[in-house]
């Protein structure tokens, strides 16, 4: 029933976003299957969901929110795990230095994320651990305007400060936290630091 009403708002939330001038929207889609052959016929299949919509209250100023649902299936038919995350993603964002197409901006985040998992081994299931996770996060980024409404921006995940807190249940209830800063050049080439994506701008014609 909560993730009903958590849905809907977001539904409304990007409804009436769409409708204003100075709206953005954006997103990421993916999905992934990979089999085996052999004897084990073994799997691992992911499909990621990320909309995001967003809206300038001042020329450099940007808020919005991004939702995300991934769903991870790995093992073969007889013993597997499954997995299920969704986060709700609001950010703010400063467009601090702006020159030609190009513009360097600040996204600051704050995030809740739940996840569930199930286990499937010999034919009996097991349910858990589910976590719960709240997280702040401040991280740079690039936007180069390929035209007036399309814009490719990249958000670098090596820079940056964050901190977040997670609650763990399985079986017991555990708590963790942690906080992250500085930058660092490990991993460069890993797609998971640097991501680009696409956002469409809703701009207002001139009478």
């Amino acid at each position: 029933m909560k993730l009903n009403r958590i849905l809907t708002t977001v539904f409304c939330f990007f409804l009436a976003l769409s409708v204003n001038a100075q709206a953005f929207i954006g997103g990421d889609a993916r999905l992934s299957l990979l089999s085996s052959g052999s004897g084990s016929n073994s799997h691992s299949n992911s499909f990621v969901l990320s909309p995001m919509a967003g809206n300038f209250i001042t020329e450099n100023v940007a808020t919005g929110l991004e939702v995300s649902l991934s769903l991870v299936s790995n093992g073969t038919a007889s013993d597997k795990n499954n997995s299920t995350q969704f986060t709700i993603n609001p950010f703010v964002r400063y467009y601090a230095i702006r020159w030609n197409k190009i513009s360097l901006f600040g996204q600051g985040n704050v995030g809740l994320s739940y996840s569930s998992s199930t286990t499937v081994v010999g034919g009996i299931k097991t349910t858990g651990p589910k976590s719960t996770e709240i997280y702040l996060s401040i991280q740079p980024g690039l936007s180069f305007d390929a035209t007036e409404r399309i814009s490719l921006e990249t958000t670098i995940s090596l820079f940056g400060l964050g901190a977040d807190y997670r609650t763990i249940k399985d079986g017991t209830i555990s708590h963790t936290s942690s906080f992250h800063a500085g930058a660092s050049l490990d991993n460069i080439a890993n797609t998971n630091s640097i991501t680009i994506g696409l956002i469409y701008k809703f701009v207002k014609k001139s009478d």
